[in-house]
Formats: structure tokens, C-alpha cells, sequence
């Protein structure tokens, strides 16, 4: 698919409204009313718990990670782009506050998750 007819599915692509969102880790998040959690595109943070065998984690602190994507949850009301599915097939999407910040840019920003490029369907500014 080229460029250009990418960003037009994207932008086609319905912006749904996440009720009561919360944060297990730095890069998944559940919706009030979902069943299973989204996986934020474009990020991984430190893994909580252990690290799959073969995997490569992300250094740091996966608490300080998680707080700090719950503290961008209550910027409220939360709205996400399905942009895919990964292979638990959770749906990847872009997250944004009320003002239209894109969470996985504030948490790149903030050292608490690095860029992922394989999902990276935005541009961060300011990098």
C-alpha cells in the first residue's frame, strides 16, 4: 500500500472515546467497556514482571513508566485510533489527550518508553 493511501485509511479510521482508562504498564492500557487491553503504538517501555525469553526489554524503571502513562490518563477524556493488531491480537492504537497530545509521543518525550518504529504511524515533534 503506498504512502499516501496509508494516511487516507488512517484518516478514515473512526477516533473512539476510552472511558475510564487505565494502565497496567508504560504501553497497554484498558478501556471501560473492552475486553481486552490496547497496546499503544509506536512505544515500548520496561517490561513488569520478567522478560520473555529470547526478547530484548527496554531499561527502566516499569513502575516510574506506568505511573507516569497513568498521570497522562487523567489528562481525560481519553481518545484512541485502531491503527492494527499485534500478535496477541490486541488493537494498536494512536492515544490522545483532550487536547490532542499523542501519548506515546509524551512518553517517549519523558524517557519513560522509547520509540518502536514497526507501529510508529506518527511523527513526534521535538524529538
Amino acid at each position: 500500500m503506498s504512502i499516501v493511501l496509508a494516511a487516507i485509511a488512517l484518516a478514515a479510521t473512526p477516533v473512539v472515546i476510552c472511558n475510564n482508562p487505565t494502565a497496567y504498564d508504560g504501553d497497554s492500557v484498558r478501556c471501560e467497556g473492552r475486553k481486552r487491553a490496547l497496546r499503544v503504538a509506536g512505544i515500548d517501555a520496561p517490561e513488569i514482571g520478567h522478560c520473555r525469553q529470547g526478547r530484548v526489554c527496554v531499561n527502566g524503571d516499569p513502575i516510574a513508566s506506568r505511573n507516569y502513562m497513568r498521570r497522562l490518563l487523567r489528562r481525560g477524556p481519553i481518545t484512541f485510533r485502531v491503527i492494527g493488531s499485534d500478535r496477541y491480537r490486541r488493537d494498536v492504537v494512536q492515544l490522545f489527550d483532550k487536547r490532542g497530545v499523542n501519548l506515546s509521543c509524551a512518553m517517549i518525550r519523558s524517557g519513560h518508553a522509547i520509540d518502536k518504529p514497526k507501529w510508529n504511524g506518527q511523527r513526534c515533534s521535538g524529538r
